[in-house]
């Protein structure tokens, strides 16, 4: 029987986490259409999408254009009535987020291949998980971006498995890549740990070179394609400036407000404003690249003269991302403030439940490094962990918790393997007593 076929022929059990991570994320998805407001983040994509179809150019050089174009496609089908295309997008993004449960046990069961347990608990984690469900409900770009990068991953484990055509496969999951970049501009990096994967096999020096170039390929398709429409417009040959806008937005801004007692968004404005005043007058001053480029640079002089406060908010925001909750967001949702004590239960069990999946990702990586294994698992893993640090680094010192949600199932691959470290730990100490007793 064909590979793909037997893939697709997954055991019962992870059919029931399936169900019940899309129970979960319906359950979610029906608090938001009681929800009295669209949510706060609907109003950025659907005015992007809203001008971009209107006036018939792309409206920013912020963003790149998948996610707004979604929006775009959906504004069309619906007669551009933003309620139902909010309502359709969480629609969208709660199966997305269910298939996202599919492709972590299937990437899990060929790392772990004599394992049974760990892509069944690794599923379960995805399922369940605070993180991924509460943003599959905003109208932000985690959910699609998340999986773009799952399905890359998930190609490029199967490229192992195929005798003919793997050089179409690589292509696609190039093609993908290209996808995640043009959703959310961190996409390009993840062209990193996929070279360290293609390189790092045992095929011919030339075939893996040549996998290589076909991924990178199929990725900048796409990617130069968007880039050089930038280039005629804007005279910058880049997907987006959001590059060079969150070296202040999400790197000096969060840093600066430590030393000054304001907010980020607020350092963020003033900024901005003063940028405004200064290239009024120039021809430039329409150049989203321009206005990003310039407050980059303002912000890098003022981290130049207080390196020690970025550093320190760069350390804060790590410790943030990894174990602080999505409160605010679960708040929004559920309408809880502050001063109730539900609000702080709630605070205090998600916190719990991450703290929880870190220590188990941490024990779960190291047990893998420090112990026999076969290599590509040791590839693989390097490689996922190299993954979820590019985009924690890429997050910068805001320490917003939707900028890990992405990297979520990595750490919960990790997790999975760290109780069944932790269960034969336990197993083997209970032989053992067993043996003395007898």
């Amino acid at each position: 029987m064909n590979n793909t076929y037997k893939i697709l022929r997954l055991p019962t059990q992870i059919w029931l986490i399936w169900g019940l991570g899309l129970l979960l994320r319906c359950g979610m998805m029906m608090i938001v259409f009681w929800h009295p407001d669209i949510p706060r983040e609907s109003d950025d994509y659907l005015q992007i999408a809203v001008t971009w179809l209107t006036n018939g150019a792309y409206p920013t050089t912020l963003f790149p254009p998948l996610y707004p174009l979604l929006c775009r496609l959906l504004l069309v089908l619906f007669a551009q009535q933003p309620r139902v295309v909010v309502m359709m997008i969480v629609l969208i993004q709660t199966l997305l987020g269910s298939l996202c449960i599919l492709f972590t046990y299937i990437i899990t069961t060929h790392l772990f291949r004599q394992s049974f347990y760990v892509p069944i608990i690794a599923a379960i984690l995805v399922a369940c998980d605070p993180l991924l469900l509460i943003y599959g409900v905003f109208l932000l770009t985690e959910s699609l971006y998340t999986f773009l990068v799952l399905l890359a991953i998930m190609i490029l484990s199967w490229i192992h498995t195929k005798k003919t055509h793997r050089f179409l496969w690589d292509l696609g999951c190039g093609l993908v890549v290209g996808c995640a970049a043009l959703t959310r501009s961190v996409g390009t990096l993840v062209l990193i740990p996929f070279g360290i994967l293609i390189l790092g096999t045992q095929e011919k020096p030339y075939e893996r070179v040549l996998r290589l170039a076909i991924t990178i390929g199929g990725a900048f398709v796409l990617i130069g394609g968007w880039s050089w429409h930038n280039y005629l417009i804007f005279n910058r040959f880049s997907p987006s400036s959001s590059g060079s806008y969150n070296i202040a937005a999400l790197w000096i801004g969060p840093a600066k407000s430590l030393v000054e007692g304001k907010t980020p968004e607020t350092n963020l404005k003033i900024w901005e404003q003063e940028l405004k005043d200064k290239i009024r007058e120039e021809p430039s001053s329409n150049n989203g690249f321009v206005l990003s480029e310039a407050a980059a640079q303002v912000a890098l002089h003022w981290a130049s003269e207080h390196p020690m406060a970025v550093v320190k908010g760069f350390v804060r925001s790590q410790a943030i991302m990894l174990v602080g909750p999505s409160i605010s967001r679960y708040a929004e949702v559920l309408n809880l403030p502050e001063h109730e004590l539900s609000y702080q239960v709630l605070k205090i069990g998600l916190s719990g439940i991450r703290g929880i999946l870190e220590l188990l990702c941490g024990i779960g990586f190291f047990s893998l490094l420090s112990h026999k294994i076969k290599p590509h698992l040791q590839l693989w893993s390097l490689s996922l962990c190299i993954l979820i640090g590019l985009h924690m680094v890429a997050a910068g010192a805001g320490g917003y918790s939707r900028f890990i949600a992405p990297v979520v199932p990595y750490i919960n691959i990790f997790a999975a393997f760290g109780v069944g470290k932790i269960a034969a730990m336990i197993a083997t100490a209970a032989d053992s007593l067993q043996s003395l007793y007898r």
